[in-house]
């Protein structure tokens, strides 16, 4: 990366492309962008993305998209095997799922600033094409598939947090943390605790389960359990 020109190094995580969740939300996250982009309008940007995060790759696709065709440069940690610095334990090697997991040692220990590149035109129209499908199909939820990110029923996760729910009391913090870790088999970072706790919320609403002792501040420190006959 040039030290002659600045730029805009851009960490995407636009979780109303992936949920949508509210309109409010919405417009605060694009009132944020557009603010960002208009300080920056004159940098040289670089988005740091993986296709391992669907939020983290919907907010890099949402953004592509309004870009146009201007130009950016791509840092795609998707395939990156990433080392710790000595200090932190063996150096063996791990692939990121999120871009949350980097902190200022693991960037400077792997040169990640040298994987930089000009996107080309062909990758451009792939990914545009990609969320051009997205976003005509209106879908509440977006995941991931393969290499991909693809339209999915907001109830995709319902299954996965019904099963480890049992006629006893459960942390629901262990139902999230069985439901996040279900997808790492592939390498994949798919919802967080935000989505799911939404999601937990309409399954105790339609009577499927019960849901006690959370807290205003903590919805992660209540239970859960099967909801008994009435």
């Amino acid at each position: 990366m040039s030290t002659s020109s600045p730029s805009a190094q851009l960490f995407l995580r636009d979780e109303s492309a992936t949920t949508r969740l509210g309109a409010l939300l919405a417009q605060t996250l694009l009132a944020q962008r557009a603010s960002i982009e208009a300080d920056l309008s004159d940098d040289h940007k670089v988005a740091w993305f993986t296709r391992r995060s669907a939020m983290e790759y919907a907010g890099f696709l949402d953004w592509l998209w309004h870009r146009g065709d201007a130009p950016c440069d791509i840092v795609d940690l998707t395939n990156v095997e990433i080392a710790d610095p000595p200090r932190d334990g063996p150096p063996e090697p791990w692939t990121l799922p999120s871009l949350a997991l980097l902190n200022p040692d693991i960037i400077h220990h792997n040169k990640l600033w040298d994987l930089a590149r000009p996107l080309p035109m062909t990758e451009r129209l792939g990914f545009r094409e990609q969320w051009g499908q997205c976003l005509a199909e209106n879908a509440l939820l977006r995941v991931i598939e393969g290499d991909k990110i693809v339209s999915a029923p907001i109830s995709f996760f319902d299954s996965l947090l019904v099963s480890p729910v049992t006629d006893n009391w459960r942390p629901i913090a262990m139902v999230f943390s069985l439901v996040t870790v279900s997808h790492w088999g592939d390498g994949l970072w798919q919802t967080d605790d935000d989505f799911l706790t939404v999601r937990m919320r309409t399954l105790a609403k339609s009577g499927r389960i019960e849901i006690g002792g959370e807290t205003a501040r903590s919805f992660t420190a209540g239970e859960v359990r099967r909801a008994r006959e009435p």
